[in-house]
Parts: C-alpha cells; sequence; structure tokens
C-alpha cells in the first residue's frame, strides 16, 4: 500500500509482542527469509533488540524491510520522543525505521508537541513516515491538523470479534491506512459458522480466512506468528479471494 509520504507499505507484516530470546530471533529470521518484508515491533515490547537480530540474521537487506516502531504514552513530550527514538534506534541497531507511531494517545503532552518531534525525525532522517495507533475518528482528525508532516497510519485492534468499521472508512477517506493488531482474534472465531465454511470452500485455515476479510477490505495486517507454519500459511492471502456472500457473512459476525 502507497502510503501518503509516498513509500510503500506491506500488506502483510509479522507482529512481534511477546517474542522473545532466541525463539523470537529465529521468528523473524525465519520469516524475512520466507519473504516477509514488513515487521511490526515498539518501545514497549522490550523486544527491539531481538528484532533488530533476527533482521540481520536473515541477511535481507535492511532497505528491503519495512519497520515500524512506536512510542510509548508516556513519553510524548518532545524530548521524550526524541531520547525514546535514540533508544528505538539503539535497541534494534539501526539508523532510522520506516514508520513511527505514537502508540497510544493518553499522554498529556499536546498532540501538536508530539507530532512536531515526529516531523522533526522525519527531516532528520530517522523516520520516513509518522503515524498513530488506537486513535479514535475525533485525535485522527486532530493529528492531521497539527502535523506538519502527513499522518500515514492508524494501527488499531480489528478483527472479526472486534471491528471499528466507521473508523476505517474514516481513515481510509482520508487515505491514512488502517493497520490490524490482534487481526485473527486470537483464534475466537475460528468456530463461526461463516468462518468454517468459508474455510472448508477455499481449502483454507479459518486463521486465513480471518486475514484475508481484513485484506480484502484494504487493512493492513501484523499478526503475530512463532513458528514457520504459522508464517508460511499468513503468506498465503493474496492468491485468492472471499466471495462477496462470504464477505457480508463475515462481516455480520461482528456486527
Amino acid at each position: 500500500m502507497k502510503l501518503l509520504s509516498g513509500y510503500e507499505m506491506p500488506m502483510l507484516g509479522l507482529g512481534t509482542w511477546d517474542l522473545r530470546g532466541s525463539d523470537g530471533t529465529r521468528a523473524v529470521a525465519t520469516a524475512l527469509e520466507m519473504g516477509y518484508r514488513h515487521v511490526d515491533t515498539a518501545w514497549m515490547y522490550e523486544n527491539q533488540q531481538v528484532v533488530g537480530e533476527g533482521i540481520r540474521a536473515s541477511r535481507v537487506p535492511y532497505d528491503e524491510i519495512f519497520l515500524t516502531s512506536k512510542i510509548w504514552h508516556t513519553h510524548l513530550a518532545a524530548d521524550q520522543v526524541r531520547a525514546q527514538h535514540e533508544e528505538n534506534l539503539s535497541q534494534l541497531g539501526f539508523d532510522y525505521v520506516d514508520l513511527l507511531l505514537i502508540h497510544w494517545p493518553k499522554g498529556e503532552a499536546p498532540l501538536g508537541e508530539t507530532l512536531g518531534a515526529f516531523a522533526e525525525l522525519v527531516d532528520e532522517g530517522k523516520t520516513r513516515s509518522i503515524g498513530v495507533s488506537n486513535f479514535s475518528e475525533a485525535l485522527v482528525d486532530e493529528a492531521r491538523e497539527v502535523s506538519d508532516k502527513q499522518i500515514c497510519v492508524n494501527q488499531v485492534k480489528y478483527n472479526l470479534r472486534e471491528a471499528p468499521n466507521a473508523l476505517r472508512q474514516h481513515c481510509q477517506q482520508r487515505r491514512i491506512a488502517i493497520t490490524a493488531y490482534t487481526p485473527t482474534a486470537k483464534g475466537s472465531t475460528y468456530d463461526e459458522p461463516a468462518v468454517t465454511a468459508a474455510a472448508q470452500a477455499h481449502g483454507k485455515t479459518p486463521a486465513q480466512i480471518c486475514l484475508r476479510w481484513l485484506v480484502q477490505q484494504e487493512i493492513i495486517v501484523i499478526p503475530k506468528a512463532a513458528s514457520e507454519m504459522h508464517q508460511r500459511e499468513n503468506m498465503a492471502l493474496f492468491d485468492w479471494a472471499l466471495s462477496e456472500a462470504e464477505m457480508v457473512a463475515l462481516s455480520a459476525i461482528a456486527s
């Protein structure tokens, strides 16, 4: 997906929440070796060193990878943004990230101050694009109003159990990409009749049905997958499609 910043963001990424130690490094490296080119992490995950090691272990050139990190809501004053992002880069072992997000809109600092610091990081080449996470429609509009740089992404929880459709439409009308975290609802919808019927019809897993439902709405997905088997399943989303009737039946789960 082409972002408002002009950069392209892969529709499938590897979520890394709770990936730890050598297993986490191996999961990142394995995903990149099999073709993933998008990795999502955050300062709050306390695993950015693991993620960076995994990227280097994969031997995939860094400029071929789209890497997202985030600033936690306790560090949204301008000097705190800069200090935490320096930690991000130090932990990751790289000079820049492709996308930097405000992780949660709960800080006491004015949004304009936070995004002013983000804009400076863009100008300094320490991030290529900026965005937000867990922002409502009103906060998205406020961010667009006070930011000198384009707000490119809003990362939110989006799945068959929790589908903020109005927020998706609001952002997409403004060309702000939606990234879905927890996109499979931790498996809680796998036994839903609409999911099992679509899985049987297409010869796919319930997880693949959940992810394809999102991708067909032009939503970027970042499922966490530690095993090679699940990573390969998650990659197999782009050479088939759900029917309109299946999309409607799946959407009814979340309504």
